[in-house]
């Protein structure tokens, strides 16, 4: 079924039409009217459908202390339940970068006098690096519990690491 409007304009074209090629009147109609069709609902993803739930005002100032203390890698170790300030495993994932507590490597990093040790945690790092993985679990991987990096800064490290 098509609209009035293009029923009209392909009688007018037909009456053109029949003193040209008898292969052109052959030719459908040609519709230029736009069409607008309903499109389903837009997927929700994970995030809209469980929103993030936020700590409580009063851990706030607990969860930002010890978020402070993780940038300057001066951590102190926390309270038996420091998994209860963080309510998502990806929180407490995050609180671990940088962190001593149940760091299995170190990393000496730096140019001699200016050396900075930084904790690691094999596992995370393997599971985000190939190398890594290759260089704690692989067929030549070392028992060692401290890596020597002279030739990188410890800013640059950190921000590979992250």
């Amino acid at each position: 079924m098509l609209p009035e409007t293009v029923k009209n304009r392909s009688k007018k074209s037909s009456k053109k039409g029949n003193s040209s090629s008898s292969s052109s009147s052959k030719l459908p109609p040609v519709c230029y009217e736009i069409i607008t069709l309903k499109t389903k609902k837009k997927k929700k993803m994970a995030a809209d459908i469980f929103p993030r739930k936020k700590p409580a005002n009063t851990n706030t100032t607990a969860v930002q202390q010890y978020h402070q203390q993780n940038l300057n890698n001066n951590n102190t170790i926390p309270a038996p339940n420091w998994q209860g300030l963080y309510p998502t495993i990806r929180e407490r994932n995050a609180v671990m970068f940088n962190n001593d507590l149940m760091a299995d490597v170190h990393f000496v990093v730096g140019p001699p006098g200016g050396t900075q040790r930084l904790p690691g945690h094999k596992y995370v790092l393997a599971v985000g690096s190939s190398v890594f993985h290759a260089m704690f679990y692989g067929e030549l991987a070392e028992d060692k519990d401290e890596i020597r990096i002279p030739d990188v800064e410890p800013a640059a490290f950190l921000a590979m690491l992250k």
